[in-house]
């Protein structure tokens, strides 16, 4: 039993520690689910900070700000979401910005 556990203990070490996954990688995954975004909303503008990308425990995390104009009502309404980017190569707490 002792030894299934530090088998299980190191695995998720390895896991959180994430040695194969690169920032350039994880910057990647945000760029291509921004323009995949990009091409169903063209009304609000997401921009990634690639500045703001930084390690942590199983993943990166980096800034992901949006902008959103409406040229009818000349309104500009925007904001800034830290989205996390584990080693498995989703996007999660990606913006979504409303339209009111």
């Amino acid at each position: 039993m002792n030894a299934a556990f530090l088998i299980i203990v190191a695995i998720v070490a390895v896991g959180a520690w994430c040695p194969w996954f690169t920032s350039e990688e994880a910057a990647g995954i945000v760029k291509a689910k921004i323009e995949a975004r990009e091409q169903v909303r063209r009304i609000c503008t997401l921009t990634a900070e690639e500045t703001t990308i930084s390690k942590t425990v199983f993943g990166y995390t980096e800034q992901v700000s949006y902008t959103c104009a409406f040229e009818h009502l000349e309104q500009l309404s925007g904001g800034r979401n830290t989205v996390f980017i584990p080693f498995w190569g989703i996007v999660l707490n990606m913006p979504e910005p409303l339209i009111k």
